[in-house]
């Protein structure tokens, strides 16, 4: 990341909030010890990654998860696609932090964040119509 045309104040204030997000966050286990694993396949020096030698040998004791597109289990996996979230101020913040753990108190057997939303997003659509339910007002019917 650059920051052009960031003052000093605005560089601190980002390097705080990019810290406070990574002390929210969780791990994909699965996800990081198949990115371990790559970096060891490289050949590049694990001591550089930040992890304990304990938290390494307990990564790499691990089989990874198949990539996306392999067979597991009879389903295929599916990308992980992550993302980092630049807020605009520190209340924007706070309140992304406080839904994260409303979501993780009302889904506590969900093991990532992203299973988390998927699940809240699919309660918040408003469910199909059924031939049993009447149409919506103003929605057109069968006849025209």
């Amino acid at each position: 990341m650059v920051a052009r045309g960031w003052t000093d104040a605005q560089k601190k204030a980002y390097v705080i909030a990019d810290n406070k997000l990574a002390l929210n966050a969780g791990w994909d286990d699965a996800l990081l010890a198949a990115k371990v694993l790559d970096l060891k396949g490289m050949e590049f020096d694990l001591e550089l990654t930040g992890l304990s030698e304990k938290e390494l040998a307990e990564l790499l004791a691990e089989e990874p998860e198949p990539t996306a597109g392999e067979k597991s289990g009879g389903r295929t996996q599916q990308a992980v696609i992550q993302f980092k979230i630049v807020f605009d101020d520190e209340l924007q913040q706070a309140k992304w932090c406080e839904f994260v753990r409303a979501l993780k108190a009302r889904y506590p057997n969900d093991e990532t964040l992203g299973q988390r939303i998927a699940r809240f997003v699919g309660e918040q659509a408003p469910a199909p119509a059924t031939d049993d339910a009447p149409a919506a007002a103003g929605a057109p019917d069968a006849a025209g």
